[in-house]
């Protein structure tokens, strides 16, 4: 009879800490994928392209920079730019010098545009532009698995049969051996 409280204890026990781990678990986080990166020599004015074909929503983080700078060979750019496009229309641009960085929520998979243009120095006419996107999907909370509320539905099914055939035992043994006569084979 110990037994079966202690086992009954557990079976409880168990669910309700495997329902607290579940229920209480940290949602799962994203991790930014590099999507594309390139550098690239900029000769008088000159645009590039890339494509970008992502399968699921999320954000998109481009960064662009000028490699170009007073103390090496290369001037820095006179201009520098970037959009990024889609089906329905541009989606985020940037202009400047120097290092740009943007971040666009991407809300539906399909194929983007990356455009980037730069326009060197007057004074050499050659200019150094490099460029990197990462792509971080969006991921969604995923609710209880059922197989987890079939567990917890489970163990307290086989919590109610081990009572059932239990009290069956008891009612068989007890109909086998009459209260009466007691131990009378015992002489």
């Amino acid at each position: 009879m110990n037994n079966r409280v202690s086992f009954r204890r557990c079976a409880v026990l168990c669910a309700l800490a495997l329902t607290a781990w579940v229920v209480g678990a940290p949602a799962a986080q994203a991790e930014a994928i590099p999507y594309a990166v390139g550098s690239s020599l900029a000769r008088g004015k000159q645009s590039f392209q890339t494509e970008l074909d992502f399968q699921s929503a999320g954000l998109l983080t481009v960064n662009a920079w000028d490699f170009g700078s007073s103390d090496v060979v290369f001037e820095p750019l006179e201009s520098l730019s970037f959009s990024v496009t889609g089906s329905g229309g541009v989606l985020g641009s940037l202009s400047g010098t120097g290092s740009l960085s943007l971040d666009i929520e991407i809300n539906s998979p399909g194929l983007y545009m990356l455009n980037l243009f730069a326009k060197p120095s007057a004074q050499y006419g050659v200019g150094v532009l490099s460029w990197n996107v990462f792509f971080t999907p969006t991921v969604t909370q995923v609710p209880l698995p059922a197989g987890v509320w079939l567990l917890i539905a489970g163990a307290a099914w086989a919590t109610g049969l081990q009572r059932k055939r239990a009290s069956i035992l008891r009612a068989g043994i007890a109909r086998l051996l009459p209260r009466d006569r007691g131990l009378a084979l015992a002489h």
